[in-house]
């Protein structure tokens, strides 16, 4: 028997959410910060923005993280979600919809980080690299998982060129690794991209 099946079902969340803060703060921000402390890639070829860059995402991810865990009222999928596309919409200069489908506001603590995380990556991604003027993110939630789209009409990839372990791609499969879900990709040359994000213990969701 685990440990979690012997707690109440309270305390059982919240050894699980520290657990996975212990292992965010592990795999992510302890290495950020030791990357930044060697000043990233030394020399004079040092990028500084791309270090700002990384500080500022582990930051604010690292913020998140504390007041999932702390407050007492937790924002729900659907009121991250909107506020993040908020975000986005003002430093992009593609257009980005959400459009959001059944939503019970059943994932909890740091899973709803980490999708949103996700998302986030994501759309930086189309702003930065695909040459898109319209992005859809589709968003529905069910019984503790939920699953986001994000769907860009931007200049696309090659399938073969997507490949595990690189880039966007890894750093979202391990994130929501860790938040019981994972990922998959869809591009073609000319055609955008489709990115499909999924999160919660046995998550399933549209393709």
């Amino acid at each position: 028997m685990s440990v979690h099946a012997s707690l109440p079902r309270d305390d059982a969340d919240t050894a699980e959410n520290l657990e996975r803060l212990r292992l965010r703060l592990e795999d992510s921000t302890l290495q950020t910060l030791e990357f930044l402390a060697s000043g990233g890639q030394l020399g004079a070829g040092v990028n500084l923005e791309e270090l700002m860059r990384l500080a500022a995402r582990e930051a604010t991810q690292l913020r998140e993280c504390l007041e999932q865990l702390v407050d007492d009222h937790p924002r729900p999928l659907e009121a991250a979600l909107r506020d993040l596309v908020g975000q986005a919409r003002c430093i992009s200069e593609y257009e980005i919809a959400l459009v959001l489908g059944p939503t019970d506001g059943s994932l909890q603590g740091l899973a709803v980080v980490d999708l949103v995380a996700a998302v986030r990556e994501a759309l930086t991604n189309v702003r930065c690299h695909a040459g898109a003027t319209r992005a859809t993110v589709f968003a529905e939630e069910c019984d503790g998982h939920a699953c986001v789209s994000i769907k860009d009409d931007g200049v696309g990839i090659d399938e073969h060129c997507l490949k595990p372990g690189l880039g966007m791609r890894h750093s979202i499969e391990k994130r929501l690794g860790q938040a019981g879900g994972g990922a998959s990709f869809e591009s073609a040359a000319g055609a955008g991209m489709l990115v499909v994000l999924r999160a919660g213990n046995g998550a399933t969701g549209h393709r």
